[in-house]
């Protein structure tokens, strides 16, 4: 209660101090959102968001349209509101944790390079992505103009969840008044002949692991009604994932059909039936058709694969779409920027779970905003540490640093004496021998015992 009022205030001045300190990079600026389940007792209320389902093997994407199949955004309602900002409450919306069950709390970070957040807002449970992102934007320029004038090129990443026809005009419009640039997954049907028609190894490999290669190509086309710059990638790694996932996948439709016809005492219609549930229930209705055919004076039921279903996944397998406004970016580094993304995930991992912030039990809107506040600044100051620790060439993990620093403890004490002075006395005690070296790096001195005067009354 006592932060809330100041919570802008004081990462205003944390931005400030940040702007200065050497070393830390403004190359990228990576603004991505995620959500908190939240626990208690909480009202039902439906998503908004705004997708369209093409592809039934991606579950993810099918869980978002579905969801968002039932409320269409009103986009000239969204211009004309584009200002006003619902109020902080528990909602159920979009679960990224696939648990629709549970309200939430969605949240907007803005990070660098090197995992230090410059930015962080809080919204109602049920706000749309594009949302956010407006509202972030608009924030960021109001709120924060030198940060912004410290990064030379900025991006928004979009996943191809949010990039769809409905979505497109507004996004890029969002884009280009903030001056901010934009490299997007798209579902590859849009680019569905490019795709179907391209053979990887005619690409140029602009990544390589050891269990990987990416190849790539780029052209200009456009894409909802809009002139971008499209790189086609494919991965030998995914590919090779996808392809055996495939193939158990027919396996176990296969046997499983092969269980059904076994069992006695069923009709045809049972058993169309049930044939029809099981490929449903593995998501493979463009791999299987289901069909009744006579054989001689019986009705038997067929299940058979489709071979152009499994022609055209095997052509598909592995390939992924970007598209981008920036016309002048190198294939690898449209790969480089959409690979970006990973870092704020990462971020959001550390604070849900290094932090322990993936449950809200909070209720009123001022405690749910400042308990993410604090979760924020505690992560800033952990990337700091680590941050001024690798300056040291010391490359040390947010998780092994976070288990160092726990493994501390503080003694304090209070002595007064009697007509006198009242003293705290602190020792920082059970010290690792790494968190030791580290106040060394930094001339802390931890050997000793610090005595401050408290004020009497």
């Amino acid at each position: 209660d006592y932060v809330h009022p100041y919570i802008h205030q004081i990462q205003s001045q944390f931005v400030n101090k940040i702007l200065k300190i050497k070393g830390v990079q403004f190359d990228e600026f990576i603004i991505d959102g995620t959500s908190f389940a939240s626990y208690g007792n909480d009202t039902p209320f439906e998503s908004h968001e705004d997708e369209v389902d093409e592809e039934d093997d991606d579950q993810d994407d099918q869980n978002r349209a579905e969801e968002n199949e039932k409320n269409k955004v009103d986009k000239e309602k969204e211009d004309k509101n584009s200002n006003v900002k619902a109020p902080i409450e528990r909602l159920t919306g979009y679960s990224r944790a696939k648990r629709p069950d549970l309200a939430q709390i969605n949240f907007m970070m803005g990070v660098n390079g090197q995992y230090i957040p410059f930015y962080f807002e809080t919204f109602a449970g049920n706000t749309v992505d594009i949302k956010m992102f407006s509202s972030t934007l608009k924030n960021l320029k109001e709120k924060y103009p030198s940060l912004l004038k410290a990064y030379k090129k900025k991006y928004i990443i979009f996943d191809r969840g949010n990039w769809n026809q409905d979505n497109s005009d507004y996004l890029t419009k969002l884009c280009e008044e903030f001056g901010f640039f934009f490299v997007a997954g798209i579902k590859g049907s849009s680019v569905k002949k490019e795709v179907r028609e391209w053979k990887p190894e005619t690409g140029t490999i602009i990544h390589r692991t050891k269990k990987s290669d990416i190849y790539a190509i780029t052209f200009d086309k456009k894409v909802f009604h809009k002139e971008v710059k499209v790189l086609l990638y494919y991965s030998t790694g995914v590919a090779k994932k996808k392809l055996k996932k495939l193939n158990e996948k027919i396996k176990k439709i296969q046997n499983g059909f092969d269980k059904i016809i076994a069992e006695t005492n069923r009709s045809n219609d049972d058993i169309y039936a049930r044939t029809l549930g099981l490929v449903k229930k593995h998501h493979a209705s463009r791999l299987f058709k289901v069909f009744k055919e006579k054989n001689g004076e019986e009705i038997v039921i067929r299940c058979q694969l489709k071979e152009q279903g499994f022609q055209n996944y095997k052509d598909q397998a592995g390939k992924f779409a970007l598209i981008t406004n920036n016309h002048d970016l190198t294939k690898k580094r449209i790969y480089e920027i959409y690979l970006t993304e990973h870092t704020v995930e990462q971020s959001f991992h550390i604070t849900k779970h290094l932090f322990q912030a993936s449950r809200i039990f909070h209720h009123k809107p001022r405690r749910i905003e400042a308990h993410l506040a604090i979760v924020s600044w505690g992560f800033l100051l952990l990337s700091l540490l680590k941050h001024s620790l690798k300056t040291q060439s010391i490359d040390v993990s947010f998780e092994s640093l976070v288990e160092q620093l726990n493994h501390c403890k503080l003694s304090k004490s209070i002595y007064h004496y009697p007509d006198f002075k009242t003293f705290e006395i602190s020792r920082l005690i059970d010290a690792t021998n790494e968190i030791q070296n580290y106040l060394k790096l930094f001339r802390i001195h931890c050997d000793y015992f610090t005595i401050k005067e408290m004020p009497t009354f």
